[in-house]
């Protein structure tokens, strides 16, 4: 069947302009301290020397992104100084003039422009024939595109709260659209552009260590070379089996390149905010730099608990200490402040035992994603590490959730368990975020982009499966959600209705609503790590199959280790 062409066709481009659109109808909606955290940082890259940004302390908001996030905003404040001066002035604290709000919000919605063009890519990237489908078609890119670049999170986060996740995932994307298209290289350069603009995704940098190391940094000698197909690539991949049975060679020079490149991006990155005249010795810029943006003093969780294991574990100490009537502090963990983690009855948790946990939950993939450096294997490898870092890391945001249930989206359209583990995720991660937006005026807002956006992923994935199987004819079983799945989201929806009464029915609980939430929505953030995991092992087991050479594809794992998810 003949390649489909690749070119921007309409359908494509409107999903842009409806996106955009709708994002502009957000401009007047409730912003949170974000917004002057970055209105500072304007200022603070505008007025001040590179060399002395991650010095300034005029305001509590200080600048701790990478540098390049930093030029970024230097960047930006070269456009404000045009539309109002005064946003660029260190003081008064908490400008927010007409204008000033209008060019924040524009300059978010413009810059999604690197989320949008990098799902297009990650599109293109997808193979135009293979065994089974014909799996480059316009229908699953604008499937793909609807979910990802409408994601509700991503709105609700970016376009009301205010920030800029948008660009920094779509860089993510691009990063995994270059691997998925053999050009590791690529790949490895966007990746580090990235972590000098949020550090965050330093989380994944061991899969791209493991991955890029095993992909790229062996060759195969000719005689070894096998003509298979990658599963997942458009280009024919002659090494992968002899990598899987130890015959390649470790190459140095390719070794060297990737080092080359990498540390390159960094040492630009950092050389630009650390050269010229400065008061300061290399050693206490750098010091002054890593205090910035590892600021291990913020305590293990957040003033809202992201729904993750330790707010289920905070959750547990709390109910210890009401069994045993242990005396605690007032507003201990539930304070709705920034601060360090005090335990009543449990062990307080070092940071260093965050990264142990996240590391050991890794562990298992990154082992495979080694072992079998298929392209096939990275993105769901990198979703499932990203919740591993959710679920386990040091004072996580509860806005990291989408750095998993975004990519979920461009994995939702490839089969009907990555469409139902979508659906979950998305309402789940979406019913997390609600405690950012708790104006009046953002509960509507709110409820409708979760709803619109979950009625909006079973009307597009329902049919695509549908007519995708039936051309394969294979019989189609539709993309619901199991019985007990149906029941915790009901649950759910409850418990999010009944933390919005409860600021009015019990005011002097303030922090009840939110821990409510967080614990509700941790567990299914569990769950979704398991079925996250289950998926990984499916692929694998479909990578194996493909290079044993098996024309018969092995049967479905057990009921009781994969039917629940």
């Amino acid at each position: 069947m003949a390649d489909v062409p690749k070119a921007l066709d309409v359908p494509v481009l409107g999903v842009f302009i409806v996106g955009t659109l709708l994002k502009l109808l957000l401009l007047p909606s409730y912003r949170s301290t974000d917004f002057e955290v970055h209105r500072n940082w304007l200022a603070i890259t505008a007025s001040r020397s590179p060399n002395e940004w991650y010095f300034d302390v005029g305001s509590e908001w200080t600048l701790d992104y990478p540098p390049f996030f930093a030029w970024f905003e230097r960047l930006l404040g070269l456009a404000a100084a045009y539309v109002d001066p005064k946003m660029l002035a260190l003081t008064p604290l908490n400008y927010a003039s007409p204008a000033t709000v209008v060019f924040q919000r524009l300059s978010v919605i413009v810059s999604d422009i690197v989320l949008y063009c990098a799902i297009v890519k990650y599109c293109n990237s997808w193979p135009r024939v293979t065994t089974t489908e014909v799996a480059f078609n316009t229908n699953k890119r604008i499937v793909v595109l609807l979910l990802t670049f409408l994601d509700a999170g991503l709105l609700m986060v970016d376009h009301v709260h205010f920030q800029y996740n948008g660009m920094l995932l779509g860089l993510l994307i691009l990063s995994v659209a270059y691997i998925r298209d053999g050009d590791d290289v690529k790949g490895a350069f966007v990746y580090a552009v990235l972590l000098m603009m949020k550090h965050i995704y330093l989380y994944v940098a061991l899969l791209y260590f493991v991955y890029l190391f095993g992909h790229y940094c062996y060759t195969v000698p000719p005689a070894k070379q096998m003509r298979k197909r990658s599963l997942s690539n458009t280009d024919v991949h002659e090494t992968l089996e002899a990598l899987v049975n130890g015959q390649g060679r470790f190459s140095l020079r390719r070794f060297a390149t990737l080092g080359a490149v990498v540390l390159g991006v960094f040492g630009v990155a950092f050389a630009s905010v650390l050269a010229g005249p400065s008061p300061h010795s290399l050693g206490a810029h750098l010091a002054q730099i890593a205090s910035r943006l590892f600021p291990v003093q913020r305590g293990l969780c957040h003033a809202y608990w992201a729904p993750n294991a330790w707010a289920l574990y905070a959750f547990a100490d709390k109910v210890l200490a009401t069994l045993f009537r242990v005396p605690s502090p007032i507003g201990a963990m539930s304070g709705g402040l920034v601060q360090e983690a005090t335990f009543v009855v449990l062990p307080n948790v070092a940071p260093a035992v965050c990264a142990l946990l996240t590391l050991l939950a890794m562990a298992p993939v990154l082992r495979d994603v080694f072992k079998y450096p298929d392209p096939s294997l990275f993105m769901p490898a990198l979703v499932y590490c990203m919740l591993c870092s959710y679920l386990f890391g040091y004072h996580v945001h509860e806005k990291a959730i989408l750095q998993a249930t975004l990519p979920l989206g461009l994995l939702a359209a490839e089969s009907t368990r990555d469409a139902k583990l979508y659906r979950l995720a998305t309402l789940v991660g979406n019913i997390s975020l609600f405690p950012l937006l708790f104006t009046p005026a953002e509960v509507g807002t709110r409820a409708l982009l979760t709803a619109a956006h979950a009625l909006l992923a079973n009307v597009c994935l329902e049919p695509l499966h549908a007519h995708s199987l039936k051309m394969r004819r294979i019989k189609y079983t539709g993309i619901g959600l199991t019985r007990g799945q149906q029941l915790y989201l009901t649950v759910l929806v409850a418990v999010a209705a009944v933390a919005m009464a409860l600021p009015v029915v019990v005011p002097r609980l303030p922090f009840l609503p939110l821990l409510l939430l967080s614990v509700s929505c941790a567990l299914g953030v569990v769950y979704v790590w398991i079925f996250a995991l289950c998926q990984h092992v499916r692929k694998l087991d479909s990578l194996r199959t493909y290079l044993s050479g098996d024309k018969a594809p092995r049967p479905e794992p057990p009921a009781s280790r994969f039917e629940m998810f």
